[in-house]
């Protein structure tokens, strides 16, 4: 993606802060969140009106919200310098959705499927018990109270619907053994991030026929590609990694015959709208990450694509106006 050429195509870009309350107060590892602020930027290009997003999650990024916009205005202020590969990943994603939208020939694949994500602490509500594949928060590595939760929220499936499994890195391989066997591991996708090294996961076969997925450990995989044994899929947050490493994890992963899941970081409808395109053109079969609009009171300039949910929009004028950055 030439900065130059992708740039010669954007007439007007102009950037709004928002400040957007969730619908509930959500437990995450850095803390709990009640609301989610970024920066949405409006580009006029030849090819239309597009948006997009640089949200730094809190905890998980250091950088402020005004240290991203200056990080935007510098970038669009020497667009011929512009290296997507060099940025932080907030800005590299917010200039990489427009490059990537305005530089690729738009392909006709599939609309891609979502998986439900359920929370700590949250209803099986009647939406969620709709989804065909739903992810489940586990409650730290504690086992009885974990295989109760999960029988429990089989038992409000349908008998066809499957659960992944999120582990946060927190479980031993006794542990987990024990708690797979108190669960119909035949219903489990994949169970994600159980271990938090990845050499943990060389023996993988040996113990468990139910597959694992990489979330955290996803970039440390591009450097040992051959660890494929027992390995379903690749959680992909764009947002963590930025927009060049999440090309090279999908292409990657690809060529190894591994998923490629696309997760939001608690993002906007545009963000979300991003990802759903991207999946689109890259014919991502597996269910997507994309539930976590369900969390937002309101849909961000346009309606999320990806979600069963129809919230009203938070029209541009609403937030605050940051300026012109070209």
């Amino acid at each position: 993606m030439d900065s130059g050429q992708w740039l010669d195509q954007v007439t007007r870009v102009e950037c709004w802060r928002y400040d957007a309350a969730l619908t509930v107060t959500l437990p995450t590892r850095f803390g709990p969140i009640a609301s989610r602020q970024g920066l949405m930027l409006r580009w006029e290009t030849n090819q239309g009106i597009l948006y997009s997003e640089a949200a730094p999650f809190p905890g998980l990024q250091t950088q402020s919200l005004s240290e991203t916009f200056l990080e935007l205005q510098r970038q669009l202020s020497q667009p011929d310098a512009i290296d997507i590969a060099t940025l932080s990943p907030p800005v590299s994603l917010a200039l990489g959705a427009i490059a990537y939208r305005l530089s690729e020939p738009v392909l006709s694949g599939s609309a891609p499927t979502v998986c439900g994500l359920l929370s700590e602490g949250q209803p099986l509500s009647p939406r969620l018990a709709a989804f065909d594949t739903l992810k489940l928060k586990l409650q730290g590595n504690h086992i009885e109270p974990n295989a109760a939760l999960i029988r429990q929220v089989l038992d409000g499936l349908e008998s066809t619907a499957s659960l992944r499994l999120d582990c946060a890195g927190n479980w031993s391989r006794n542990d987990l053994l024990t708690l797979l066997a108190q669960i119909p591991e035949h219903r489990i996708a994949y169970i994600e991030d159980p271990f938090a090294a990845l050499s943990d996961y060389s023996q993988w076969t040996q113990d468990f026929t139910t597959p694992f997925a990489l979330d955290d450990l996803a970039s440390q995989w591009l450097s040992q590609p051959t660890l494929t044994g027992g390995l379903a899929a690749l959680v992909v947050k764009p947002l963590v990694v930025g927009f060049a490493t999440t090309q090279l994890l999908a292409k990657a992963a690809q060529r190894a015959g591994i998923d490629v899941v696309l997760s939001s970081v608690y993002e906007s409808s545009v963000q979300l709208n991003f990802y759903y395109w991207l999946a689109q053109q890259w014919q991502l079969s597996a269910a997507q990450g994309f539930d976590t609009g369900q969390y937002w009171q309101a849909d961000m300039v346009e309606h999320a694509r990806c979600d069963r949910i129809i919230r009203p929009l938070m029209p541009i004028e609403d937030m605050e106006y940051l300026g012109r950055l070209r």
